[in-house]
């Protein structure tokens, strides 16, 4: 008998999913152990071709639960006022929180490369680093300077993308002075808020023309073609 295990695969992030449908896990053992934070317990019913796969391919599976498993699974009422966020996004709410200053949130696994950017209280699950910034630093100008780090080029695993506390830690940038932080971080924010309305607007057109295309295409609306 020979005993295969997997963990830390987090097929709830597409970058993950993705891979493991690339690369699915070989068979070298007779048993596998599914040893935590698979997937969430409240989407697993999403990832059915995974479990069929390992079902197919190995004589026994078996899971043991992660944190991670439980996360959606507890939150699924989505009861609490205060933000909880992995490197997807917004995963759900809790009754207390973990920061309340404004900090730049990394991801540790799976999504690494989009930093995020939170200045009310939040908690974070263990994929997503958070950020304690000293006075020195314009929180939202490291955050714009974040985007411009490679962090892929970091990257310490060859399957799911992962980065570590020290690693981070040791990435080296020019500050500039607060009041050049300042400007460049109102210049950029201004742009920001500057895409976000075009984006907005390019919504309501797309909306505009969908409902042009289902009155003018079923005839409901005739155009005049004698010019």
């Amino acid at each position: 008998m020979t005993i295969q295990y997997a963990s830390d695969l987090h097929l709830e992030f597409s970058e993950n999913r993705n891979f493991i449908k690339i690369n699915p896990l070989k068979p070298m053992g007779n048993i596998l152990i599914l040893a935590g934070d698979i997937v969430p317990f409240s989407i697993m019913n999403k990832h059915k071709d995974f479990f069929n796969y390992v079902s197919d391919n190995f004589e026994q599976t078996y899971w043991i639960p992660g944190n991670h498993e439980y996360y959606h699974f507890d939150l699924a009422d989505k009861s609490g006022k205060y933000p909880i966020f992995g490197t997807g996004g917004l995963m759900g709410f809790a009754n207390s929180y973990l920061y309340n200053k404004p900090s730049v949130l990394i991801g540790r696994k799976g999504t690494i490369n989009k930093p995020q950017f939170k200045d009310t209280p939040f908690w974070t699950v263990d994929t997503l680093f958070y950020t304690e910034l000293s006075n020195q630093v314009i929180p939202k100008w490291m955050y714009y300077r974040f985007w411009e780090i490679k962090r892929k080029m970091y990257n310490e695993a060859s399957g799911v993308p992962s980065l570590s506390a020290s690693t981070i830690s040791n990435i080296k940038i020019h500050i500039p002075e607060l009041k050049e932080q300042t400007k460049i971080a109102n210049i950029l924010s201004s742009a920001d808020k500057e895409i976000e309305i075009l984006n907005q607007q390019l919504e309501k057109l797309k909306e505009q023309k969908k409902g042009l295309m289902q009155v003018l295409l079923s005839g409901q609306i005739r155009v005049n073609i004698e010019n």
